[in-house]
């Protein structure tokens, strides 16, 4: 176990242990991430939460998570092989996490607003390393009367602090 930890944290499109650990900190109750890539995330997102739903679009990276999940025994996440933008959840989550296509920020957010509860937290990786890509989404919540903090951990993370529904 310990092993495929070390070997998922050193993976370059995985977040850093720093990161995992701030996650595994700031999520609770019911968690969406839109990004599983080889579930390296997704294990820390489980760590205090009821249930995570993580979407992945390439099928052999879900099955990699899949996998990757079970060998370390983690069994509060669903795992599916899809595009969010294509999805049509309708549940409530208390917490996001964004980490998939860079030129879909802007796209992502809109579609996870109805489905944040009230003070709801968003975190979204490679705000730093890939401001070039995602600029109409950080154009776009510059706008809006929230909250937010940009953290200089690895590629940068923004985290949009509770949503009050009523500003937005």
């Amino acid at each position: 176990m310990e092993e495929l930890l070390k070997k998922l944290e050193n993976e370059e499109k995985n977040i850093d242990k720093e990161t995992g650990f701030l996650l595994s900190h700031l999520a609770k109750g019911k968690v969406l991430e839109i990004g599983t890539n080889h579930g390296y995330s997704t294990y820390w997102l489980s760590k205090n939460t009821e249930i995570v739903i993580s979407f992945e679009i390439k099928k052999e990276r879900a099955e990699q998570a899949k996998n990757n999940l079970k060998i370390l025994k983690v069994k509060n996440v669903k795992v599916i092989n899809k595009d969010f933008l294509e999805s049509n959840l309708n549940e409530k989550f208390d917490f996001v996490f964004i980490d998939a296509e860079k030129k879909q920020y802007l796209n992502y957010f809109k579609k996870i607003l109805p489905l944040t509860k009230e003070n709801s937290l968003i975190v979204c990786d490679n705000v730093i390393s890939h401001k070039e890509k995602m600029q109409d989404f950080l154009d776009y919540i510059s706008k809006l009367d929230l909250q937010k903090i940009i953290l200089n951990l690895r590629k940068g993370i923004l985290i949009i602090l509770p949503i009050p529904k009523k500003n937005i």
